[in-house]
């Protein structure tokens, strides 16, 4: 593809590639843009800077992410020398974390000689998005040691790496003493905690925050919720009504739940008030809500007024009516609806019938359980997951059919940790040694670090009347974990000992 002088730029067919690769860009033909960027190179073409940029902003727009794609894309920035340049570099770092591939994002980062704040917000957004957490703390430190400028998306990156609390205690101690505390970076910290095990902390970094938004508000209810501290849940709500904050269709479900747990329905009628003051109630994740809340605090009434006046309704919204029913013990009515949801062309699925049996297990409606888990079986082709297996399993211990309980627990293939704690605890309720023996000494083998397992299995003993068998419970327990200390000491030697030699492939 020589150039002649005498070539005009209108005919000029480095020009005319150039204009024809652009416009492809532009008109969003990724793979056609692709084959004439490799055509181009064949010919000791470059691609431009600004076509680069926004051809990855192209394939961002359209959510195209493929890998072998991406690699291509990027050998042809590298063949035009712009894979180093930092904005593209961004670009590319955020395109492979995308595609699932810390190995290109890596190299990507690696080709850029000062990084900017942005460029590290990038990688280390990568490493927390794709689950190495200590590689992004690791790059953090890096930055760090770079005198790089460190901004609040940096910390959103890190809390998301965090993985236990002592990590975000050293995120939150350097975001205290940096003060970049913004209301994002605070609903974050809320978040993290609450996921990690401290809602204590999540409280005082909520009751710390300046001016709380919406989201600061609903990170707290639902922590709260997740916590079982009700009354919070609703007292928060109530004060962000108060300070004016404008509640949206998830403040409104965190806060249903946490009624629906608190079995109160007076709460859940004030609620109620304000979703119809605020006119939230045409939203279906706000009805479903409160249709749940008012199953769940057995008024079937104004259960089935709040389904009847959903603007439409889906399998989740059926499903809801048909377990509050069931929750309420209103047999018939769970009948009815079930049908009559088929009849509306809603077929129930895993979800419905989870639902369901949750509701039996309440309710303490064995027959009715166990009929729905056979036309689950037999009428639908659906077969049980373990979620459905625990909640059966959890109805016949609750009602005291524990040889039952045991025998489906088996049968069923559900010998887990989760079931098998379930039967132990219905044990100790009706004081069945002999079957809590046969718990315990499963969970010993499925699960021999967790101590509700010891704790369970020597209040039975002592319950009976057998204090040196509780005693001998005990000495296990106790026994297991110095054994646990020492091999947790060990590992974190052997840990220490890695670090020391490996830099995460950074140098």
């Amino acid at each position: 593809m020589a150039f002649s002088p005498n070539q005009t730029a209108h005919h000029n067919p480095i020009t005319i590639a150039l204009r024809t690769l652009s416009f492809a860009i532009k008109l969003g033909q990724l793979s056609r843009a692709l084959s004439m960027a490799e055509d181009m190179q064949a010919n000791g073409i470059s691609i431009t800077r600004n076509q680069a940029y926004k051809w990855l902003q192209e394939c961002n727009r359209q959510s195209f992410f493929d890998l072998g794609y991406a690699k291509r894309l990027r050998s042809a920035l590298v063949f035009s020398s712009l894979d180093s340049i930092q904005v593209l570099a961004d670009h590319l770092i955020r395109h492979f974390t995308s595609c699932g591939s810390l190995i290109d994002a890596d190299t990507a980062f690696r080709r850029v000689i000062n990084p900017t704040t942005y460029t590290w917000s990038a990688i280390i957004s990568a490493h927390a998005k794709l689950g190495r957490g200590d590689a992004a703390f690791y790059l953090f430190n890096k930055m760090l040691q770079s005198n790089c400028k460190v901004d609040h998306y940096v910390f959103l990156s890190l809390l998301k790496a965090c993985l236990n609390l002592s990590y975000v205690r050293s995120v939150h101690h350097y975001i205290f003493h940096t003060g970049l505390q913004s209301v994002s970076v605070g609903n974050s910290l809320i978040d993290t905690y609450a996921k990690l095990g401290s809602f204590e902390e999540a409280r005082v970094v909520f009751d710390k925050l300046l001016v709380p938004d919406v989201v600061s508000c609903n990170s707290i209810i639902a922590a709260c919720t997740q916590y079982s501290k009700l009354f919070q849940a609703v007292d928060y709500f109530l004060k962000m009504l108060a300070k004016g904050i404008q509640p949206d269709d998830v403040t409104f479900s965190n806060t249903l739940v946490a009624c629906s747990s608190l079995g109160t329905i007076k709460k859940g009628r004030l609620i109620h008030h304000h979703i119809i003051e605020m006119d939230f109630q045409s939203l279906a994740n706000v009805g479903t809500s409160l249709a749940d809340m008012y199953g769940k605090c057995g008024s079937v009434g104004d259960l089935l007024n709040t389904f009847e006046s959903l603007p439409y309704r889906d399998v989740v919204s059926w499903g809801t009516l048909i377990s509050g029913c069931a929750q309420c013990g209103q047999t018939d009515l769970t009948r009815k609806y079930f049908s009559e949801m088929q009849k509306e062309g809603f077929l129930p699925n895993e979800v419905t019938f989870t639902s369901i049996f949750a509701a039996c297990s309440n309710a303490g409606n064995i027959d009715e359980g166990c009929m729905y888990l056979k036309l689950m079986t037999s009428d639908f082709g659906l077969k049980p997951t373990l979620h459905h297996c625990l909640c059966i399993i959890d109805l016949l211990a609750r009602a005291g059919k524990l040889v039952e309980a045991e025998t489906m627990m088996q049968d069923l293939g559900s010998s887990t940790t989760v079931a098998w704690r379930s039967l132990l605890s219905a044990s100790k309720t009706y004081g069945n040694v002999k079957l809590g023996e046969r718990c315990f000494n499963n969970l010993l083998v499925l699960d021999p670090s967790n101590a509700s397992g010891y704790i369970m299995m020597s209040d039975i003993y002592l319950d009976a009347g057998m204090p040196e068998a509780a005693c001998k419970i005990d000495e296990l327990r106790e026994k297991y974990a110095r054994k646990t200390i020492e091999i947790s000491r060990i590992l974190r030697q052997i840990k220490k000992d890695l670090q020391q030699r490996n830099d995460l492939g950074y140098h």
